[in-house]
């Protein structure tokens, strides 16, 4: 849910200031962004990198998160062959691959946090 609500504002900021645009997206009369993406895409893609990150260790984690958000820009890429996706002209894909380095280590820092207040909260009821 944490990432799903990061990856939608982050979307209406963008767009919002014509940074990129979603010229095919599912209900384009109502949504500027792409909901498919961020209420299907993002969270299955977030799942199953919570799913593998806790696989590793420090390094592996680290790799990981680089090679996915590499996945990410070169997603985007061919994103934009389809026509799905659109940049302003000033636009560099590392601003992508920076940019999910920082969502994923986010979303993950979020989730260790979050299952640490799980295991105190289920430990003091004990």
């Amino acid at each position: 849910m944490f990432a799903t609500l990061i990856g939608t504002y982050l979307d209406l900021i963008f767009v919002g200031r014509n940074v990129y645009s979603f010229p095919i997206r599912p209900f384009s009369s109502v949504f500027s962004i792409n909901i498919a993406f961020t209420l299907a895409g993002l969270p299955t893609m977030t799942f199953i990198f919570l799913l593998l990150i806790g696989q590793f260790r420090i390094l592996g984690r680290f790799l990981f998160i680089l090679l996915m958000s590499v996945l990410m820009s070169i997603m985007e890429k061919k994103a934009e062959v389809f026509g799905m996706f659109e940049h302003t002209r000033n636009w560099n894909h590392h601003d992508t691959f920076i940019g999910y380095c920082f969502y994923f280590i986010i979303v993950y820092i979020f989730h260790k946090w979050f299952e640490q207040s799980l295991d105190h909260k289920n430990k003091t009821k004990v």
